[in-house]
């Protein structure tokens, strides 16, 4: 059956011309901006550069160099950065975007996303009206809707042939990658791949049987695994005894793609195998630590803690009260199960930190996912990942490329974002104390620059989207 078809353009004609009766401007851009001085961390791998400046024009880096050896446009606005870190922007890998999250991402550094859900016509317009700069937001990357093969779920598909069709339906309405979620075969996973990349995009994976799991995915060519999503079921030691296992939380289903403990019948050589195959198809990891480990890792108490005082902010009254009782709960998700269950939770959370840790050191890409706001706050949360990335064995450096560099290079857009380099979208981030001494030294921000524009980090409790979610 053929689905209807898309009204987004009618949905889009009339956001602009609701925004052509707008006066309100969201950031204002001088000409030239120029960042004088500080420490440049570009997002390459490379030596930090003392003493950088970077010259800015019309949304892009024109020029990357060291005092001195540059002289300024007549004009340009200078913010000096003596004493300061400069970075990449940071990209959420993972994100359900709502209408009220811009404010929330951008203060805390984050200027890209990719949306993952099923936005459909509401997130294209939030899409547009961000990269026009009629919209205040991060700048968006969206799947628009996931393809599902999950027994119950509207508009699953159960055979190659209808996630074939149902790829070439969602290609017409030009989303930036696909979305293959949970239930398809290895076939159907393959039929969608080879869609895809007759439209030069990549396809993100959740591949949690009944057939397909982590390898089967791979080998019919996807590109990325949203929560490690099926890599437990691939390298357990023992699968039958993993099917017996009850997820309660899950209505009725199996396997959940949050949940750590299926990690904790690794065997090792079966992961090394995992490993090497991951990294021979270049496919990138989305760890999502921040909800796997919900309150069985170490820095569960401390989370807590900075959600509890942001939560708080008389700026964000704007914010659903249910998005802070979700968010919340999950640092006590775990309260109250059995002896046995919470040692598998502890045991499988610590063997899913070897294998990223091991997936890295074999030279795997790994990227910054929240799946946030039903996991964490839009924001904030990368930073709590990027922390547990490091807690897991990553160096700061490795976690600031898997919230920078990395996702650009998975989308295929490394040329555009991801790095501080001359040409690229002027995307950045100046903090007061190295981020590669203590991860945490990232949340210290003092400036953010989205597409030339210097952003207002401030909360304003009279915020609301210019297209309300319905």
């Amino acid at each position: 059956m053929r689905m209807p078809r898309p009204c987004y353009p009618t949905l889009l004609s009339c956001v602009l011309s609701f925004l052509l009766s707008c006066t309100v401007l969201w950031a204002q851009a001088p000409s030239v901006l120029v960042i004088e001085g500080g420490t440049l961390i570009d997002g390459n791998g490379g030596q930090p550069v003392r003493d950088a400046v970077i010259v800015i024009r019309g949304g892009k880096i024109e020029t990357v160099s060291r005092m001195g050896q540059v002289s300024y446009p007549a004009g340009a606005q200078v913010i000096q950065a003596g004493g300061k870190y400069i970075l990449p922007g940071m990209t959420d890998t993972l994100f359900h975007y709502a209408d009220w999250v811009p404010e929330l991402l951008r203060a805390h550094g984050v200027t890209t996303v990719f949306d993952t859900g099923g936005g459909g016509d509401w997130i294209v317009a939030q899409r547009e009206g961000v990269a026009d700069g009629k919209f205040p937001g991060p700048q968006i990357f969206a799947a628009i809707g996931p393809i599902t093969g999950e027994e119950g779920a509207r508009g699953a598909v159960h055979t190659p042939e209808a996630a074939r069709e149902k790829a070439r339906q969602l290609l017409a309405r030009k989303p930036d990658f696909i979305k293959a979620h949970r239930g398809l075969s290895a076939e159907a996973y393959k039929a969608i791949v080879e869609e895809a990349r007759k439209a030069g995009l990549m396809v993100v994976s959740n591949p949690i049987g009944p057939t397909a799991y982590a390898t089967e995915a791979v080998m019919a060519g996807v590109d990325g695994l949203q929560h490690t999503t099926g890599v437990a079921y691939s390298i357990a030691s023992d699968f039958e005894e993993l099917e017996r296992w009850p997820r309660p939380e899950m209505d009725g289903h199996l396997i959940d793609s949050v949940d750590p403990a299926p990690f904790a019948l690794m065997d090792e050589g079966k992961a090394k195998d995992l490993i090497d195959l991951l990294v021979k198809h270049e496919v990138y990891l989305e760890p999502n630590f921040v909800a796997l480990g919900r309150n069985v890792h170490r820095l569960n108490a401390e989370h807590k803690a900075e959600v509890e005082t942001i939560s708080a902010d008389a700026g964000l009254a704007y914010v659903p009260e249910g998005a802070w009782k979700r968010i919340l709960g999950n640092f006590s998700a775990y309260d109250g199960r059995g002896r046995e269950e919470l040692e598998r939770l502890r045991k499988g959370y610590q063997n899913m930190q070897w294998f990223i840790r091991q997936f890295v050191q074999a030279g795997g890409i790994v990227t910054t996912g929240t799946d946030a706001p039903g996991w964490a706050v839009p924001g904030l949360g990368v930073h709590h990942e990027l922390e547990l990335l490091v807690d897991a064995g990553l160096t700061p450096l490795e976690a600031i490329q898997a919230a920078t560099r990395n996702p650009a290079r998975v989308l295929g857009k490394l040329d555009q974002f991801g790095t501080i380099e001359a040409g690229k979208r002027a995307d950045l981030i100046l903090v007061n104390e190295d981020p590669l001494q203590d991860i945490r030294n990232l949340k210290k921000i003092h400036r953010v620059i989205q597409n030339g524009k210097l952003i207002d980090r401030t909360y304003h409790p009279e915020f609301r989207n210019p297209l309300p979610k319905n």
